[in-house]
């Protein structure tokens, strides 16, 4: 759950805090309207939410795990889904020390 709502709502309010800060920077003897309009500012929001690779990734996972794609396994027994053969064993191989630096 924190990974799916916690970090992409920090990620979209640090965001939101960071182009308001670059507008106040940018011209800061300007009073708000006059510096840069408010569809500009919504744009620029939502370009650096969009190209954030933290919610691209989160979109990613999700679609993952939503879509059935033929990368995993068919479990009919219960067991958790898993990538096949060669892709696991390579994921494996390059996520193994993670455990050890946590």
């Amino acid at each position: 759950i924190g990974s799916l709502l916690f970090t992409p709502t920090v990620t979209v309010l640090f965001t939101i805090g960071g182009a308001l800060d670059k507008r106040d920077k940018s011209n800061p003897g300007l009073d708000e309207e006059a510096s840069e309009g408010v569809l500009q500012l919504i744009g620029n929001i939502a370009l650096g939410v969009a190209l954030n690779p933290v919610i691209i990734m989160t979109l990613v996972g999700l679609a993952v795990k939503a879509l059935p794609l033929p990368i995993f396994e068919d479990a009919d027994d219960g067991a958790p889904i898993e990538f096949v053969h060669p892709i696991s064993d390579w994921l494996k191989l390059v996520t193994s020390p993670f455990a050890m630096c946590a």
